[in-house]
């Protein structure tokens, strides 16, 4: 496994750490004790695929239960003959495109759950000294990734329910008439919206208190739905929710930090220094000596694992009530169809007692 690593892009050399002679009157043993960084260093890969290397299990890191919830939204996802009015055509079915969110959000945790893998197999790696501590890069990359996908599921999981919250047409009429400020922030999603077809930003929700204190304001007395509804708050609430939020949001929209084994920039690190005047003003610079240690990052990397396995297992827990409440609502929904998930298939029947 070769890392590419050096001091700057005109002289790449393998493990080339960022080392220079102390400055004046600096001490020599305080750069021998510092821990060394490299300027950068580029991975050939990023998984940690080692003949070394024993894989880690979804049941030996005690995440085997995600695949219990993907299996359930599979299991929905594949109720193709559920339509309670087959009069409407396959293309527009409401309840088809709902059916079309639950398979994704099940593959994406399904996708999180092996990217958790590959995070552990990293960190086994390293400590076990098969990997370099180079390969953290490759760790923090999938922590990241792990994140991201929490986010997108928690997304995805709020357009599930305001869809099924839809298929009752007098919900629909509320969403064409509620307002905030003379909008009509649901409007999209009302009578107008076509499943499969409608793809105005608008009528795509983001998992936030504004959007799901409106989804309150129109929903239905139907309690099954409103527990959906409140499980949504419940995750978005949550620590683990806004703690992978929060760190999705500083990689996207501010500086996302370099990993703590290169040597970055941040306020203070590097070789220059300010030269202040008797005033304590700027004056100049002064350039060499070992410079300050980057340490922006330090504990950066550790902390995103903690936040990504975190905020998977607290979007996967929420979809799997979620999609209980809506196996519940079912019946209302429908005037007593409903879908029946069996452990190893999907069964769809009518409850006695009621009208077709």
């Amino acid at each position: 496994m070769s890392v590419h690593e050096g001091v700057d892009d005109s002289n790449e050399t393998e493990a080339a750490e960022n080392q220079s002679a102390p400055a004046d009157g600096q001490r020599a043993t305080e750069s021998e004790t510092r821990p060394l960084q490299v300027s950068w260093a580029k991975l050939p890969y990023l998984a940690a695929h080692h003949p070394g290397l024993p894989v880690p299990t979804i049941d030996g890191l005690g995440v085997g239960w995600i695949h219990k919830v993907c299996d359930r939204l599979y299991f929905f996802r594949s109720a193709d003959h559920f339509e309670p009015d087959i009069t409407v055509p396959i293309a527009e079915s409401q309840w088809r495109e709902s059916r079309a969110l639950a398979g994704s959000i099940a593959e994406s945790l399904m996708l999180g759950t092996a990217g958790l893998v590959e995070v552990v197999w990293l960190e086994e790696g390293i400590a076990a000294g098969e990997l370099g501590a180079a390969w953290g890069m490759g760790q923090r990359y999938f922590a990241d990734a792990l994140c991201e996908t929490s986010i997108a599921v928690g997304h995805r999981l709020i357009n599930f329910v305001a869809r099924m919250m839809r298929t009752d047409p007098e919900t629909q009429q509320r969403m064409d008439e509620f307002r905030v400020g003379g909008q009509k922030p649901l409007e999209p999603l009302g009578t107008r919206y076509m499943p499969f077809k409608t793809e105005e930003r608008n009528a795509w929700l983001s998992l936030n208190a504004k959007t799901i204190s409106q989804l309150r304001a129109i929903a239905s007395p139907q309690t099954d739905l409103a527990a959906a509804v409140n499980r949504l708050a419940d995750l978005e609430e949550s620590a683990e929710w806004r703690n992978a939020f929060e760190h999705r949001a500083e990689n996207f929209h501010r500086w996302r930090r370099e990993h703590e084994y290169v040597a970055g920039v941040d306020q203070a690190s590097g070789g220059a220094q300010d030269e202040l005047d008797y005033a304590g003003n700027v004056s100049g610079k002064r350039f060499g000596g070992s410079g300050a240690r980057y340490s922006a990052a330090d504990g950066l990397g550790d902390q995103a694992v903690v936040n990504a396995r975190s905020g998977l297992e607290a979007t996967a827990r929420a979809a799997d009530d979620i999609l209980t409440h809506i196996l519940d609502a079912l019946s209302d929904l429908t005037r007593g169809m409903v879908i029946e998930l069996t452990g190893t298939g999907v069964r769809v029947s009518r409850r006695r007692g009621t009208a077709g």
